[in-house]
Protein backbone atom coordinates (compact mmCIF):
# COMPACT_ATOMS: atom_id res chain seq x y z
CA UNK A 1 0.00 0.00 0.00
CA UNK A 2 1.08 3.56 -0.75
CA UNK A 3 0.23 6.85 0.91
CA UNK A 4 -1.04 8.50 -2.26
CA UNK A 5 -1.57 11.82 -0.49
CA UNK A 6 2.18 12.22 0.07
CA UNK A 7 3.20 15.51 -1.62
CA UNK A 8 6.00 13.84 -3.59
CA UNK A 9 3.67 11.12 -4.90
CA UNK A 10 0.55 13.16 -5.60
CA UNK A 11 -0.73 12.53 -9.11
CA UNK A 12 1.61 9.57 -9.64
CA UNK A 13 -0.80 6.84 -8.47
CA UNK A 14 -3.32 6.24 -11.26
CA UNK A 15 -5.05 3.12 -9.90
CA UNK A 16 -5.51 1.57 -6.47
CA UNK A 17 -6.74 -1.88 -5.54
CA UNK A 18 -7.04 -3.00 -1.91
CA UNK A 19 -6.84 -6.76 -1.44
CA UNK A 20 -5.96 -6.04 2.21
CA UNK A 21 -8.43 -3.34 3.30
CA UNK A 22 -8.30 -1.39 6.51
CA UNK A 23 -6.04 1.06 8.29
CA UNK A 24 -2.52 0.68 6.91
CA UNK A 25 0.46 2.99 7.32
CA UNK A 26 1.88 2.14 3.88
CA UNK A 27 5.51 2.66 4.88
CA UNK A 28 7.02 -0.09 2.73
CA UNK A 29 4.96 0.66 -0.37
CA UNK A 30 5.41 4.41 0.02
CA UNK A 31 9.17 3.98 0.27
CA UNK A 32 9.27 1.83 -2.87
CA UNK A 33 7.03 4.23 -4.79
CA UNK A 34 9.27 7.18 -3.91
CA UNK A 35 12.29 5.41 -5.40
CA UNK A 36 10.43 4.63 -8.61
CA UNK A 37 9.20 8.20 -9.03
CA UNK A 38 12.57 9.79 -8.23
CA UNK A 39 14.34 7.48 -10.68
CA UNK A 40 11.78 7.81 -13.49
CA UNK A 41 9.58 10.90 -12.96
CA UNK A 42 7.27 10.13 -15.90
CA UNK A 43 6.24 6.73 -14.55
CA UNK A 44 2.72 6.29 -13.22
CA UNK A 45 1.97 3.66 -10.59
CA UNK A 46 -0.79 1.10 -10.08
CA UNK A 47 -0.97 0.42 -6.34
CA UNK A 48 -2.06 -3.14 -5.52
CA UNK A 49 -2.23 -3.42 -1.72
CA UNK A 50 -1.80 -7.04 -0.62
CA UNK A 51 0.36 -7.05 2.52
CA UNK A 52 -0.66 -5.81 5.96
CA UNK A 53 1.34 -3.61 8.33
CA UNK A 54 3.48 -6.45 9.68
CA UNK A 55 4.56 -7.44 6.18
CA UNK A 56 2.54 -10.63 5.88
CA UNK A 57 -0.15 -11.80 3.48
CA UNK A 58 -2.04 -15.01 2.87
CA UNK A 59 -1.39 -16.95 -0.32
CA UNK A 60 -4.94 -16.27 -1.47
CA UNK A 61 -4.45 -12.51 -1.14
CA UNK A 62 -1.17 -12.61 -3.07
CA UNK A 63 -2.88 -14.57 -5.84
CA UNK A 64 -5.79 -12.15 -5.88
CA UNK A 65 -3.38 -9.23 -6.31
CA UNK A 66 -1.52 -11.00 -9.13
CA UNK A 67 -4.81 -11.77 -10.83
CA UNK A 68 -5.77 -8.09 -10.68
CA UNK A 69 -2.50 -7.12 -12.39
CA UNK A 70 -3.02 -9.76 -15.08
CA UNK A 71 -6.60 -8.68 -15.74
CA UNK A 72 -5.49 -5.09 -16.39
CA UNK A 73 -2.46 -5.89 -18.56
CA UNK A 74 -4.16 -5.17 -21.88
CA UNK A 75 -5.70 -1.86 -20.84
CA UNK A 76 -4.33 1.43 -22.18
CA UNK A 77 -3.05 2.46 -18.77
CA UNK A 78 -2.51 -1.07 -17.51
CA UNK A 79 0.74 -2.13 -15.84
CA UNK A 80 3.73 -2.73 -18.13
CA UNK A 81 6.20 -3.55 -15.34
CA UNK A 82 5.46 -5.35 -12.07
CA UNK A 83 7.72 -4.44 -9.14
CA UNK A 84 7.73 -7.05 -6.38
CA UNK A 85 9.58 -6.03 -3.21
CA UNK A 86 8.47 -9.20 -1.48
CA UNK A 87 9.33 -12.86 -1.71
CA UNK A 88 8.71 -16.37 -0.44
CA UNK A 89 11.56 -18.84 0.34
CA UNK A 90 11.09 -21.76 -2.09
CA UNK A 91 11.13 -24.40 0.66
CA UNK A 92 8.07 -22.78 2.25
CA UNK A 93 6.01 -23.73 -0.79
CA UNK A 94 7.93 -26.85 -1.96
CA UNK A 95 8.92 -25.08 -5.17
CA UNK A 96 11.07 -26.48 -7.96
CA UNK A 97 11.12 -25.75 -11.69
CA UNK A 98 9.31 -29.05 -12.23
CA UNK A 99 6.89 -28.42 -9.40
CA UNK A 100 5.73 -24.79 -9.70
CA UNK A 101 3.50 -23.35 -7.00
CA UNK A 102 0.38 -21.23 -7.62
CA UNK A 103 2.26 -17.94 -7.04
CA UNK A 104 4.95 -18.86 -9.56
CA UNK A 105 2.32 -19.88 -12.10
CA UNK A 106 0.48 -16.58 -11.60
CA UNK A 107 3.74 -14.63 -12.08
CA UNK A 108 4.49 -16.59 -15.26
CA UNK A 109 1.03 -15.61 -16.48
CA UNK A 110 1.97 -11.94 -16.08
CA UNK A 111 5.04 -12.51 -18.22
CA UNK A 112 2.95 -14.26 -20.88
CA UNK A 113 0.75 -11.17 -20.99
CA UNK A 114 3.79 -9.00 -21.76
CA UNK A 115 4.45 -7.61 -18.28
CA UNK A 116 8.10 -7.37 -17.26
CA UNK A 117 8.49 -8.70 -13.72
CA UNK A 118 11.21 -7.31 -11.43
CA UNK A 119 11.61 -8.90 -7.98
CA UNK A 120 13.79 -8.65 -4.90
CA UNK A 121 16.36 -11.38 -4.34
CA UNK A 122 15.69 -11.38 -0.59
CA UNK A 123 17.55 -10.36 2.56
CA UNK A 124 18.51 -13.77 3.86
CA UNK A 125 21.96 -14.72 2.57
CA UNK A 126 23.23 -15.65 6.02
CA UNK A 127 20.04 -17.32 7.19
CA UNK A 128 19.04 -19.80 4.50
CA UNK A 129 20.92 -22.44 2.51
CA UNK A 130 22.03 -21.78 -1.04
CA UNK A 131 19.15 -22.45 -3.41
CA UNK A 132 16.58 -21.43 -0.83
CA UNK A 133 17.74 -17.88 -0.18
CA UNK A 134 16.68 -16.50 -3.58
CA UNK A 135 12.99 -15.98 -3.03
CA UNK A 136 10.01 -16.64 -5.25
CA UNK A 137 9.27 -14.92 -7.61
CA UNK A 138 12.87 -13.72 -8.05
CA UNK A 139 14.06 -17.33 -8.47
CA UNK A 140 12.03 -17.80 -11.66
CA UNK A 141 14.22 -17.80 -14.79
CA UNK A 142 12.23 -15.12 -16.63
CA UNK A 143 12.00 -12.71 -13.69
CA UNK A 144 14.61 -9.97 -13.24
CA UNK A 145 16.03 -10.72 -9.79
CA UNK A 146 17.64 -7.78 -7.95
CA UNK A 147 20.38 -7.89 -5.32
CA UNK A 148 21.47 -4.93 -3.18
CA UNK A 149 24.83 -3.14 -3.19
CA UNK A 150 26.25 -0.41 -0.98
CA UNK A 151 27.60 3.00 -2.00
CA UNK A 152 30.91 1.39 -2.99
CA UNK A 153 29.22 -1.07 -5.32
CA UNK A 154 29.88 -4.02 -3.04
CA UNK A 155 27.25 -6.63 -2.27
CA UNK A 156 25.29 -5.73 0.86
CA UNK A 157 25.96 -8.11 3.74
CA UNK A 158 22.30 -9.12 3.84
CA UNK A 159 21.56 -9.57 0.14
CA UNK A 160 20.60 -13.07 -0.97
CA UNK A 161 23.01 -14.65 -3.43
CA UNK A 162 22.52 -17.60 -5.73
CA UNK A 163 22.39 -19.97 -7.26
CA UNK A 164 18.64 -20.36 -6.89
CA UNK A 165 16.60 -23.55 -6.84
CA UNK A 166 17.66 -26.14 -9.45
CA UNK A 167 20.94 -24.28 -10.02
CA UNK A 168 19.42 -21.27 -11.78
CA UNK A 169 21.98 -18.45 -11.75
CA UNK A 170 20.57 -15.58 -9.71
CA UNK A 171 20.46 -12.69 -8.93
CA UNK A 172 20.48 -11.08 -12.38
CA UNK A 173 21.44 -7.52 -11.48
CA UNK A 174 22.14 -5.29 -8.48
CA UNK A 175 21.16 -1.76 -7.46
CA UNK A 176 21.64 0.53 -4.44
CA UNK A 177 20.02 -1.00 -1.38
CA UNK A 178 21.91 0.34 1.64
CA UNK A 179 20.86 3.57 3.40
CA UNK A 180 18.54 4.55 0.57
CA UNK A 181 16.58 7.78 1.12
CA UNK A 182 12.95 7.89 0.05
CA UNK A 183 9.38 8.77 0.92
CA UNK A 184 7.55 7.43 3.97
CA UNK A 185 4.07 8.37 5.19
CA UNK A 186 4.06 12.10 5.99
CA UNK A 187 7.79 12.48 5.41
CA UNK A 188 11.09 10.99 4.32
CA UNK A 189 13.51 8.46 5.77
CA UNK A 190 16.26 6.00 4.88
CA UNK A 191 16.25 2.24 4.76
CA UNK A 192 18.11 -0.80 3.49
CA UNK A 193 17.12 -4.01 1.74
CA UNK A 194 16.70 -5.67 -1.63
CA UNK A 195 13.14 -4.32 -1.45
CA UNK A 196 14.65 -0.88 -1.99
CA UNK A 197 17.11 -1.96 -4.68
CA UNK A 198 14.31 -3.47 -6.76
CA UNK A 199 12.40 -0.23 -7.60
CA UNK A 200 15.55 1.34 -9.10
CA UNK A 201 15.60 -1.42 -11.71
CA UNK A 202 11.82 -1.27 -12.13
CA UNK A 203 12.02 2.43 -12.94
CA UNK A 204 14.83 1.94 -15.45
CA UNK A 205 12.92 -0.85 -17.21
CA UNK A 206 9.82 1.38 -17.33
CA UNK A 207 11.84 4.10 -19.04
CA UNK A 208 12.92 1.63 -21.70
CA UNK A 209 9.37 0.55 -22.63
Amino acid sequence: GIQNSHPYLKGRIIQEYDVEPGDYSGRHGTFVAGIIVSTSPKVRIVDVHVFNDDGTATMSKILKGLDYIASHASRTYGPKVASFSWGIPPSYISFSLNNPDPVSMAVKNLIKKGIVVVAAAGNSDAMLSKGDNIHIPGALPDVICVAAVDSNGKAAYFTSMGPAVDGVQKPDIAAPGVSVYSTVPNGYSSGSGTSYATPFITAIVAQML
